[in-house]
Protein backbone atom coordinates (compact mmCIF):
# COMPACT_ATOMS: atom_id res chain seq x y z
CA UNK A 1 0.00 0.00 0.00
CA UNK A 2 2.82 2.39 0.79
CA UNK A 3 4.40 1.68 -2.58
CA UNK A 4 1.14 2.42 -4.35
CA UNK A 5 0.84 5.77 -2.57
CA UNK A 6 4.42 6.70 -3.49
CA UNK A 7 3.77 5.87 -7.12
CA UNK A 8 0.69 8.05 -7.13
CA UNK A 9 2.60 11.03 -5.75
CA UNK A 10 5.25 10.99 -8.51
CA UNK A 11 4.37 13.87 -10.80
CA UNK A 12 3.80 12.91 -14.39
CA UNK A 13 5.79 14.88 -17.02
CA UNK A 14 3.69 17.40 -18.86
CA UNK A 15 3.87 17.92 -22.60
CA UNK A 16 4.91 21.43 -23.56
CA UNK A 17 4.32 22.97 -26.94
CA UNK A 18 7.33 24.90 -28.23
CA UNK A 19 6.33 27.97 -30.21
CA UNK A 20 8.65 29.00 -33.05
CA UNK A 21 8.95 32.76 -33.66
CA UNK A 22 7.71 33.86 -37.08
CA UNK A 23 9.61 36.45 -39.14
CA UNK A 24 7.48 39.48 -39.94
CA UNK A 25 7.12 40.08 -43.67
CA UNK A 26 9.65 42.51 -45.10
CA UNK A 27 7.77 45.17 -47.11
CA UNK A 28 10.96 46.24 -48.90
CA UNK A 29 11.85 42.93 -50.59
CA UNK A 30 9.46 43.16 -53.52
CA UNK A 31 8.48 46.82 -53.34
CA UNK A 32 11.47 48.08 -55.34
CA UNK A 33 10.46 45.95 -58.30
CA UNK A 34 6.78 46.89 -58.04
CA UNK A 35 5.79 43.34 -57.16
CA UNK A 36 3.82 41.95 -54.28
CA UNK A 37 5.91 40.04 -51.79
CA UNK A 38 5.18 36.30 -51.83
CA UNK A 39 4.09 34.81 -48.50
CA UNK A 40 6.81 33.34 -46.34
CA UNK A 41 7.01 29.54 -46.40
CA UNK A 42 5.50 27.72 -43.45
CA UNK A 43 7.86 26.32 -40.87
CA UNK A 44 10.42 27.78 -38.56
CA UNK A 45 12.42 30.60 -40.08
CA UNK A 46 16.12 29.93 -40.07
CA UNK A 47 19.34 30.40 -41.87
CA UNK A 48 18.25 28.17 -44.76
CA UNK A 49 15.32 30.49 -45.52
CA UNK A 50 17.56 33.57 -45.40
CA UNK A 51 20.05 31.93 -47.76
CA UNK A 52 17.24 31.03 -50.17
CA UNK A 53 16.26 34.70 -50.38
CA UNK A 54 19.89 35.69 -51.05
CA UNK A 55 20.22 33.07 -53.80
CA UNK A 56 17.08 34.39 -55.50
CA UNK A 57 18.66 37.85 -55.86
CA UNK A 58 19.99 38.59 -59.34
CA UNK A 59 23.76 38.31 -59.65
CA UNK A 60 24.07 42.02 -60.39
CA UNK A 61 22.69 42.87 -56.95
CA UNK A 62 25.31 40.77 -55.15
CA UNK A 63 28.31 43.02 -54.71
CA UNK A 64 31.81 41.72 -54.24
CA UNK A 65 33.69 42.14 -51.02
CA UNK A 66 37.40 41.61 -50.52
CA UNK A 67 36.53 38.43 -48.61
CA UNK A 68 34.61 37.00 -51.56
CA UNK A 69 37.49 37.40 -54.03
CA UNK A 70 39.53 34.44 -55.24
CA UNK A 71 43.11 34.48 -53.87
CA UNK A 72 45.48 36.50 -56.06
CA UNK A 73 47.93 33.67 -56.90
CA UNK A 74 45.10 31.26 -57.68
CA UNK A 75 43.48 33.83 -60.00
CA UNK A 76 46.79 34.50 -61.81
CA UNK A 77 47.20 30.79 -62.55
CA UNK A 78 43.97 30.83 -64.59
CA UNK A 79 45.23 33.28 -67.22
CA UNK A 80 48.43 33.31 -69.25
CA UNK A 81 49.74 36.68 -70.33
CA UNK A 82 48.02 40.05 -70.24
CA UNK A 83 44.25 40.49 -70.05
CA UNK A 84 42.07 42.97 -71.92
CA UNK A 85 39.45 44.73 -69.80
CA UNK A 86 37.20 47.76 -70.19
CA UNK A 87 37.08 51.04 -68.30
CA UNK A 88 33.77 52.88 -68.42
CA UNK A 89 34.23 56.63 -68.16
CA UNK A 90 31.77 59.21 -66.85
CA UNK A 91 30.47 62.21 -68.79
CA UNK A 92 32.21 65.31 -67.42
CA UNK A 93 31.36 68.40 -69.47
CA UNK A 94 32.73 70.86 -66.92
CA UNK A 95 36.30 69.60 -67.54
CA UNK A 96 36.81 69.72 -71.34
CA UNK A 97 40.57 69.13 -70.90
CA UNK A 98 39.71 65.62 -69.75
CA UNK A 99 38.30 63.69 -72.69
CA UNK A 100 35.52 62.06 -70.66
CA UNK A 101 32.31 61.68 -72.62
CA UNK A 102 31.05 58.29 -71.43
CA UNK A 103 33.29 56.24 -73.72
CA UNK A 104 34.59 52.73 -72.99
CA UNK A 105 38.38 52.41 -72.89
CA UNK A 106 39.94 49.05 -73.82
CA UNK A 107 43.12 48.42 -71.82
CA UNK A 108 45.41 45.39 -71.93
CA UNK A 109 47.76 44.79 -68.99
CA UNK A 110 49.39 41.86 -67.17
CA UNK A 111 47.51 40.68 -64.06
CA UNK A 112 50.46 41.55 -61.80
CA UNK A 113 50.20 45.28 -62.64
CA UNK A 114 48.87 47.52 -59.89
CA UNK A 115 45.84 49.78 -59.94
CA UNK A 116 48.17 52.79 -60.09
CA UNK A 117 49.34 51.56 -63.53
CA UNK A 118 45.70 51.47 -64.71
CA UNK A 119 45.29 55.05 -63.51
CA UNK A 120 48.42 56.09 -65.42
CA UNK A 121 47.01 54.48 -68.61
CA UNK A 122 43.70 56.28 -68.11
CA UNK A 123 45.63 59.54 -67.65
CA UNK A 124 47.46 58.93 -70.96
CA UNK A 125 44.19 58.21 -72.80
CA UNK A 126 41.96 60.91 -71.29
CA UNK A 127 44.13 63.52 -69.57
CA UNK A 128 42.42 62.93 -66.19
CA UNK A 129 45.09 63.01 -63.44
CA UNK A 130 45.49 59.77 -61.44
CA UNK A 131 44.87 61.68 -58.18
CA UNK A 132 41.35 62.58 -59.39
CA UNK A 133 40.45 59.01 -60.40
CA UNK A 134 38.38 56.58 -58.35
CA UNK A 135 38.04 53.06 -59.78
CA UNK A 136 35.28 50.62 -58.89
CA UNK A 137 34.15 47.17 -60.06
CA UNK A 138 31.13 45.27 -58.72
CA UNK A 139 30.77 47.64 -55.77
CA UNK A 140 34.42 47.29 -54.71
CA UNK A 141 36.63 50.40 -54.75
CA UNK A 142 40.25 49.82 -55.77
CA UNK A 143 43.36 50.71 -53.79
CA UNK A 144 46.38 51.86 -55.84
CA UNK A 145 48.79 49.30 -54.37
CA UNK A 146 46.74 46.17 -55.19
CA UNK A 147 47.03 44.25 -58.47
CA UNK A 148 44.51 43.36 -61.16
CA UNK A 149 44.71 39.73 -60.00
CA UNK A 150 43.93 40.80 -56.42
CA UNK A 151 40.61 42.25 -57.64
CA UNK A 152 39.97 39.26 -59.98
CA UNK A 153 39.94 41.44 -63.11
CA UNK A 154 39.75 38.93 -65.94
CA UNK A 155 39.28 39.32 -69.70
CA UNK A 156 36.18 41.36 -70.49
CA UNK A 157 35.77 42.79 -66.96
CA UNK A 158 34.46 46.36 -66.77
CA UNK A 159 35.92 48.83 -64.31
CA UNK A 160 34.04 52.08 -63.69
CA UNK A 161 35.91 55.38 -63.49
CA UNK A 162 34.55 58.08 -61.21
CA UNK A 163 35.73 61.54 -60.21
CA UNK A 164 37.32 61.54 -56.76
CA UNK A 165 36.06 64.54 -54.84
CA UNK A 166 37.70 65.51 -51.59
CA UNK A 167 36.24 67.58 -48.80
CA UNK A 168 34.58 70.89 -49.33
CA UNK A 169 30.96 71.76 -49.62
CA UNK A 170 28.52 69.52 -51.44
CA UNK A 171 27.04 71.13 -54.55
Amino acid sequence: MVQQQQQMMVPQPQAYQVMQPQMPPNPFLGAARGMMQPPLPQGPPGMKHILEIAEDEPLMKKQKTEDSLEPEIQFMMKFNGPVMFNVGTPVLTDKPEWALNGQILNITLPLQETVSVIKTKIHELTGMPPGKQKLQCDGLFFKDSNTLAYYNIGPGSTIHLQLKERGGRKK
